[in-house]
């Protein structure tokens, strides 16, 4: 939003100048981003008419004009294309230096000579607007200096505004808050409308069909306009705020949606039929064009506004080409409605339609200012276009919303900000923002102006008063008026403790945006499209995530195919389920996923490196669950057909909580990833439940262990899980950790069997293990693992 320094202090005599209104305003919580600074008119640049304006032979663009500058006609070539006869214009006298170092000499152009240059607004610094050249007012004076003109100055600052502050979108809005604050006077515009006798209801009709999308909505006829161009000091300010200038009617429906906050549409009344307006949702497929001439295919729903035969306005979006202001324009039917912000924001959303008018009716524009608002357009349309007003407003306003009264605790308010703020004080600021207050003894009863739809509880009230009576203002002190106790979220410290530990593992967090569109083209396996989105932001949006792993994967592809071919990465986030028949209610939980791929190098210098896979993935599953101290879990496979599609799953307490798995090179071509990828997935919420809030501490042993490899042959259906507890169990209180580290499947171990490869070491705390105690152990847990098994050791 750009906010003019001059326009502000139409409406309030700022004490401060630009710079320190910046800071003002971002002490407000309007962030001020940049200044622009327009400087004053420059040297030897001064008023003119163009007396003639003729076209030079061999020249496509160039005119050759006589200007009158007051004391004497110069001949001054140009090649704008809005100069013409009649014509005021800024001309830039020989010797007269530009802001862009250009200095302004007589020279000869295809034989003619020019004593000057017509400019524009840009080229002498007075705003953005470089179109053509300067078009002033018919009354300026010939020869006067631009250095007089007391509309030239001017900052313009770009803030920040937030979706929650609909009033900071006009220059009154912005100035209540600074006048609230310097504790000065608020001046809003004077409106004085001079209207006829025939009343406006005499030339139209205004039909709700739908009240509930559109509240109120006001019109006003104007007779007899005259379309040109706008005063330049208006112009000027459109220009400056970064609006184009269009004509004098237009013009005033931008200025009064910028000076109040409240968007305006001007119809020519001679092209609606009927003389009627009706308010009606659109049909499903019915097509409109808009102002800008693009054709739109509507949806059931969308606000339409219509004349008694089709619509000429998208409610709050954009007006309709078939109705739009004309330089033949006579009569005009002002438009000023309120409109459900809701409603407003799901057709712009849709129709992919973000302007202006849209950008304030869909944060909450205020319903009961639409008088004032129209009133203040007629009034200028009148005063700049000659046309005359027509008495009263076309007002329907089934049910008007009235301030909602909240009650206010001055104690309350000292109590929470840690500030002994006099009731006074807080009475002042509360009034200056547009409040009723009713001042009780206890508790007061304040009415939040329907401007500000941001105030609904004490404690935003309470807000605004330490935000207009200044943070600053709130002393510095070692201790607080205000108890300040830590809450302990289980599930977040537990979320900050999975995400240390696979970081601590070589991971890399991902963060990725919650809506999506799963495509079975091109991802893995396994990929769920998760709940759909009623009303999608773009196409490829459609859905709420089921899963972490599809974000995972298109991360990895993309850093695949930029040479980055050993990943390890993991997201935490909120998945999203669909309900089942018994109940059928939407639910979410917070998820954990990772991916690898690429290269694994072992501990041992003699082993060689190998990819990562299924075993690996397990093996993080496996660390994760043993930092977290979670409660006897069990890490098992699922029956799996071959080598490289296994697939399994971490339980506790009879619960699944997750899975993990791989994904081979074919499954991943899709997603153009040359490698295996391995995959882990679990529910937090649920691992939650099974974690140990109590933790013993163990120290680490003092003597040295020994470690040994077994590999067995089993059947192809036993789980590697159980075969790996009863290894635990066989091993007896010196086997301290098991690590299933290889499987194989192939011909040399017959069909329908697996060889499965454990890692065991043991420890003992009192001293070092002898090997014959070492063997011992192995060999019982082989006749063990035989016995129960039918196990084979190879």
């Amino acid at each position: 939003m750009l906010i003019s320094y001059s326009w502000l202090k139409d409406f309030v005599d700022l004490p401060i100048g630009p710079e320190e209104t910046a800071d003002l305003l971002t002490m407000l919580g309007l962030e001020a981003e940049s200044m622009t600074r327009y400087r004053g008119g420059l040297d030897k640049v001064v008023v003119g008419r163009v007396v003639e304006c003729l076209p030079i032979e061999g020249s496509e663009t160039l005119k050759r004009t006589r200007v009158h500058v007051g004391s004497e006609v110069l001949p001054i070539v140009c090649g704008a294309p809005n100069v013409r006869e009649g014509m005021i214009v800024a001309a830039a006298l020989p010797g007269a230096i530009l802001p862009d170092g250009t200095k302004i000499k007589i020279a000869k152009m295809l034989g003619h000579e020019s004593r000057g240059m017509l400019v524009s607004e840009a080229e002498i610094g007075m705003s953005p607007d470089a179109a053509g050249v300067l078009e002033g007012d018919p009354d300026w004076p010939l020869g006067m200096s631009f250095e007089k003109l007391a509309i030239s100055e001017d900052t313009i600052f770009d803030v920040e505004v937030t979706p929650n502050r609909p009033d900071f979108l006009s220059h009154v809005g912005v100035a209540r808050d600074l006048a609230t604050k310097l504790r000065l006077p608020l001046r809003e515009p004077g409106i004085s409308v001079e209207q006829i006798e025939a009343p406006t209801s005499q030339r139209i009709r205004v039909v709700l069909e739908d009240a509930r999308s559109c509240p109120r909505y006001g019109a006003r006829f104007v007779e007899g306009v005259t379309i040109k161009p706008s005063p330049f000091s208006y112009r000027l300010r459109l220009s400056r705020c970064g609006l184009r200038p269009i004509s004098n009617i237009v013009d005033i429906t931008n200025y009064v949606m910028l000076e109040l906050g409240h968007p305006l549409h001007a119809f020519d009344y001679a092209l609606l039929k009927g003389a009627e307006i009706r308010v009606r949702c659109a049909r499903s497929g019915e097509t409109f064009i808009t102002l800008d001439g693009k054709v739109h295919s509507l949806r059931s729903g969308t606000l339409l506004i219509c004349d008694a035969r089709r619509g000429v306005a998208i409610a709050g979006v954009m007006g309709g080409q078939n109705s739009e202001i004309a330089p033949t324009t006579r009569d005009v039917l002002i438009e000023c409605a309120y409109f459900d912000p809701v409603s407003i924001r799901r057709t712009s959303k849709f129709l992919g339609i973000n302007s202006d008018s849209s950008r304030r009716f869909e944060r909450g524009v205020n319903p009961n200012g639409v008088p004032q608002v129209i009133d203040r357009a007629a009034a200028l349309m009148a005063q700049f276009s000659g046309g005359k007003v027509y008495r009263g407003i076309v007002d329907e306003y089934p049910e008007p919303i009235e301030p909602t009264p909240i009650a206010f605790r001055p104690s309350r308010a000292r109590a929470l900000v840690g500030v002994d703020i006099p009731d006074k004080a807080m009475e002042e600021i509360l009034a200056g923002l547009g409040c009723q207050v009713e001042n009780n003894e206890e508790a007061w009863v304040v009415s939040a102006p329907t401007f500000r739809p941001d105030l609904s509880r004490e404690v935003d009230l309470i807000e605004e008063v330490i935000r207009l009576h200044g943070y600053d203002e709130i002393p510095a002190a070692i201790t607080s008026k205000v108890p300040l106790r830590a809450w302990r979220d289980p599930l977040r410290e537990l979320a900050e403790r999975c995400a240390d530990v696979l970081a601590g593992l070589g991971f890399l967090e991902v963060q990725s945006v919650s809506m999506g569109k799963a495509d079975p083209r091109t991802d893995p396996p396994g990929i769920p499209q998760g709940v759909a989105i009623a009303n999608p932001v773009t196409d490829d949006m459609t859905h709420l995530q089921g899963t972490l792993r599809g974000n995972l994967v298109r991360a990895a592809s993309a850093n695949w195919q930029r040479g980055d071919r050993t990943l390890r990465l993991f997201e935490m986030a909120r998945t999203f389920h669909e309900g089942t028949s018994d109940d059928p209610r939407t639910w979410e939980e917070l998820s954990l996923a990772g991916i690898l791929s690429g290269t694994v190098y072992p501990v041992g210098w003699t082993d060689p490196p190998k990819p990562s896979g299924f075993f690996e993935s397990k093996g993080v599953l496996d660390a994760l669950c043993q930092k977290i101290s979670l409660d006897n879990y069990e890490i098992f496979c699922y029956d799996n057909i071959s080598e490289d599609s296994l697939r399994g799953g971490l339980k506790a307490g009879g619960e699944i909580l997750g899975e993990f798995g791989i994904w081979n090179r074919k499954e991943m071509a899709t997603c153009e990833i040359d490698a295996e990828v391995a995959y882990f997935e679990l529910s937090v919420d649920r691992l939650a439940r099974h974690v140990q809030t109590k933790r013993k501490f163990i120290p680490p042993p003092r003597f040295p262990g020994a470690t040994r490899d077994i590999a067995v042959v089993v059947d192809g259906g036993l789980a590697a899980g159980e075969l790996q507890t009863a290894i635990q169990r066989l091993g007896g209180e010196n086997l301290k950790r098991v690590e299933l580290f290889d499987l194989y499947l192939g011909e040399q171990v017959g069909a329908g069997r697996k060889s499965l490869a454990f890692r065991l070491e043991f420890f003992r705390a009192e001293r070092t293990m002898t090997a014959e105690e070492v063997e011992e152990s192995v060999e019982r847990i082989v006749a063990g693992l035989k016995e129960e098994y039918q196990a084979v050791r190879r």
